[in-house]
């Protein structure tokens, strides 16, 4: 924004000053035309160097706004869910996890310089790594591309043999939200003619640079293809040699000395910072386990509650029948575990929020018909309407029930309680769960689960 507030005055002036000087010379045109001439020679040249400048001081490093306090709050969060766990499963073994939060912190410095490569199949990975070895580059990993990347380097050369695909375009996305410092890498480019080899690299170029500097794009020829060539000779004989191009590497070798010289802060912080996000990523599955295993039988005991009052008790209205399913003691029990804490009002005012949801969004309708499609297999239970019924809320609360621990699991423990529900968020929650449990035999399976615990309930309850 300088900049151009200093643009537009410089012109501003100009203009100004041009003004005068046709005011003081307008009887002159032609020494008027005299002065304009030089002034733009020299406006332009003045520009023209400032520009060429500002691209000498421009540098192509890593694009990353880590700071020391980003890399420490990752590692305040990962103690805090490690705490947790020893709280509340004081069983759970994460002595592996302590140890390797204790060396994070107490040697917080960067190891050898390490590169990763990734790519697709034949676009030259293992050529590579062998010439970077010759390059005294020893601590080289090599990855495919459709496998889970998560390495544990400083810098990641992704290798593309052609266009960059959208599902190339995607993992680079996901390493660079990684803070892994990128090099795109287009190899094999002699299976091109000099004129193609451009437009792909200027099109790979253009593709990233939203992420990535055009200076971190680059091609090489890692494994060159042998050519056979063949002479006729006068005398009728025939003379044939294969010829080979060397291999030719050293646009990427100079990109990651600028990298591995230049950006050693950045390095270290995306380096610690990976590792810091992973044990944190560890130990949160650990916890959601626990919390998990805990919330199951609560489910399932207001699964049988509702199903049982409901079999007793049958009703008529869809809305009814929706809103038994949602137990408000059910939503504060789970709260509790995972650390939101519900009161009784914030639990009733959620209750009634996710009613109208199942409702809206019609899976209290298609429950209700898909397990009376089930039951009519069997006349027993068919002709017991008021069991369908039962089974049809204890469904519903299943569902409620698993989605609300999805969705509490995605708040974390770190966010401040919400009396609301977020109506978006549970929404797709919900719908992801119901279809996940309409696949396969889930719904038959709990079917008959629910029925022969009904039937072994007494009617008092």
């Amino acid at each position: 924004m300088t900049f151009k507030i200093k643009k537009s005055t410089f012109f501003l002036g100009l203009g100004i000053f041009l003004l005068w000087i046709e005011e003081s010379l307008y009887h002159n045109i032609v020494t008027l035309s005299e002065w304009i001439l030089p002034i733009m020679v020299l406006v332009g040249i003045f520009l023209l160097k400032e520009q060429i400048k500002n691209q000498k001081q421009k540098k192509c490093s890593i694009s990353s706004s880590l700071t020391l306090s980003d890399l420490n709050q990752v590692i305040s969060d990962a103690k805090e869910i490690i705490n947790c766990i020893v709280e509340e499963d004081p069983s759970q073994n994460i002595s592996n996890l302590k140890i390797q939060l204790q060396i994070l912190e107490n040697n917080p410095h960067l190891s050898s310089f390490s590169i990763g490569i990734v790519g697709k199949n034949n676009t030259g990975k293992t050529s590579l790594k062998k010439l970077l070895n010759q390059e005294k580059y020893a601590d080289i990993l090599e990855k495919d591309i459709f496998t889970s990347i998560n390495l544990d380097v400083d810098v990641i050369i992704f290798l593309v043999n052609k266009d960059l695909t959208h599902s190339e375009w995607e993992k680079i996305k996901l390493l660079h939200q990684s803070y892994y410092p990128c090099l795109i890498v287009f190899n094999k480019q002699d299976q091109y003619n000099n004129e193609d080899r451009q437009v792909i690299l200027e099109k790979i170029q253009q593709q990233v640079q939203s992420i990535i500097h055009p200076n971190n794009v680059t091609r090489i020829n890692s494994a060159p293809e042998k050519i056979k060539n063949r002479q006729y000779n006068f005398d009728g004989s025939i003379r044939e040699w294969i010829e080979e191009d060397p291999p030719n590497i050293m646009s990427l070798v100079h990109r990651i000395k600028i990298i591995e010289g230049q950006n050693k802060q950045q390095l270290f912080l995306a380096k610690n910072w990976r590792t810091a996000t992973n044990i944190r990523q560890q130990a949160k599955i650990i916890s959601n386990q626990i919390r998990y295993n805990k919330a199951i039988p609560i489910i399932t005991k207001y699964e049988l509650v509702a199903a049982t009052i409901v079999s007793v008790n049958p009703i008529s209205s869809l809305d009814f029948l929706a809103t038994a399913a949602i137990n408000t003691q059910m939503i504060i029990d789970l709260s509790n575990i995972y650390k939101q804490e519900f009161t009784f009002s914030q639990g009733k005012v959620a209750a009634i929020t996710i009613g109208k949801i199942i409702v809206q969004l019609g899976i209290a309708e298609l429950s209700i018909h898909a397990i009376s499609s089930l039951l009519k297999s069997n006349m027993i239970t068919y002709i017991l309407g008021s069991l369908s019924q039962g089974i049809s809320v204890a469904y519903l609360t299943h569902i409620v029930g698993l989605s609300l621990t999805e969705y509490f699991q995605e708040q974390g423990d770190m966010v401040v309680s919400c009396s609301k529900i977020d109506v978006t968020k549970f929404s797709q929650i919900i719908n992801k769960i119901f279809t996940r449990t309409q696949q396969g035999e889930s719904l038959q399976i709990f079917v008959k689960q629910t029925s022969s615990k009904i039937f072994t309930v007494p009617t008092m309850i």
